[in-house]
């Protein structure tokens, strides 16, 4: 399971690139890679910021900060600051970018959940990270290509999606195996789609 955690990440990246061959070299991948490591080495030091005490609404929150938002929505932040200015020089993919920045993270909590050995940290984490990586995405390039009012559902889903993420963890975590598993399959839909239409667009 740690290799999965470790591994992970990586392949989804390398199979997203090859599927978007034509878009290669425009997303940062240096900057995001040194970005992710220091904020994956800083959420070392100082995990978790927020003690979870219980199964309620403590361990909700300790999954929206220390699984959800730190790690895999904290790059989008970082992608939006970097591309505002013009950092990229070409159309960038934000899914790329946020792959990248996941990297680390992948490998400082492969090392650090190795001990616990427990598959909900090192195989539904991941999971979850690569999910909003390119679920958020995918709804962010609807957003760039739609009009108002049509962006606001749009803005409200890309909202709602670390929410849900949270929320898949922590059912999981509290044996409501039901919930968990409809919240990781609406979670998996944007994914599944974003890869199902890169792969139409590469074969064509």
């Amino acid at each position: 399971m740690s290799l999965f955690c470790l591994f992970w990440t990586p392949l989804v990246l390398l199979l997203w690139v090859s599927l978007n061959s034509e878009n290669r070299g425009n997303s940062g991948g240096v900057p995001a890679f040194v970005l992710g490591s220091i904020v994956s080495v800083l959420h070392y030091l100082f995990y978790p910021p927020i003690n979870t005490a219980g199964f309620g609404l403590s361990l909700w929150f300790f999954s929206l900060i220390n699984l959800v938002l730190i790690p895999a929505t904290l790059p989008f932040l970082f992608f939006v600051l970097l591309a505002v200015p013009g950092f990229f020089k070409d159309k960038a993919d934000p899914a790329k970018f946020v792959l990248f920045a996941l990297i680390p993270a992948g490998i400082v909590r492969a090392i650090e959940w190795s001990a616990q050995n427990d598959p909900l940290y090192l195989v539904l984490v991941p999971l979850l990270w690569t999910m909003l990586a390119l679920g958020i995405s995918f709804f962010a390039r609807l957003v760039r290509e739609s009009f108002f009012p049509r962006v606001i559902p749009l803005l409200l889903v890309i909202l709602l999606m670390p929410l849900a993420a949270a929320a898949g963890f922590w059912a999981f975590y509290g044996q409501m195996f039901t919930a968990g598993l409809i919240l990781l399959a609406v979670l998996a839909v944007p994914s599944v789609i974003a890869l199902a239409a890169a792969c139409f667009k590469f074969r064509t």
